[in-house]
């Protein structure tokens, strides 16, 4: 997301950034045929699981986004508390 403040009477910029955000969502399971007692515990442990559905497209958008508003909400706070 592309942060600018501009000054409404100068109408220059007087902030520009760029605010970065990501959201990786991840399912590890696995699968094995053989003898268990070759697999470390976290191996195993992942056998006993199974694959998930990915989470729906507004749930990603949310994840994705909360990162990226949390800093922004801060640099506006910050940029204006300047100006008391």
């Amino acid at each position: 997301m592309n942060l600018s403040i501009s000054s409404p009477i100068t109408k220059t910029i007087m902030l520009t950034e760029k605010v970065p955000g990501t959201y990786v969502w991840m399912c590890k399971w696995g699968n094995y045929n053989g003898d268990s007692r070759a697999l470390t515990k976290e191996q195993l442990s992942l056998t006993q699981g199974r694959e998930l559905m990915p989470p729906a497209p507004q749930d990603l958008f949310i994840e994705f986004t909360k990162p990226i508003y949390s800093q922004l909400t801060n640099r506006l706070s910050s940029f204006y508390n300047s100006y008391k």
